[in-house]
């Protein structure tokens, strides 16, 4: 699939089978099975074609960013609460 890098405008080809494009893997610590969890991005949401460019733009628009993140956290603990 053909994609334009939102930092850069630079085309590159994210696959299901490829390395290519960010965010790409993220993932936690378990630390019940005492391991690191990887969880792979599918190709259609990697927007940037490097890691620099991701932080660059990540970076560049913290003061957008960040209250973002914020509300999303906020709302997974909210909905963890619920569970509970």
């Amino acid at each position: 699939m053909k994609k334009f890098c939102l930092e850069c405008n630079k085309v590159f080809y994210p696959t299901e089978n490829n390395y290519i494009g960010y965010p790409f893997k993220g993932g936690y610590w378990d630390n019940a099975l005492g391991r690191y969890n990887f969880s792979e991005s599918p190709p259609s949401s990697r927007i940037f074609h490097s890691r620099h460019c991701m932080d660059s733009f990540i970076s560049e628009h913290a003061d957008i960013l960040t209250p973002i993140f914020n509300e999303i956290k906020e709302r997974e603990n909210n909905h963890d609460n619920r569970e509970n």
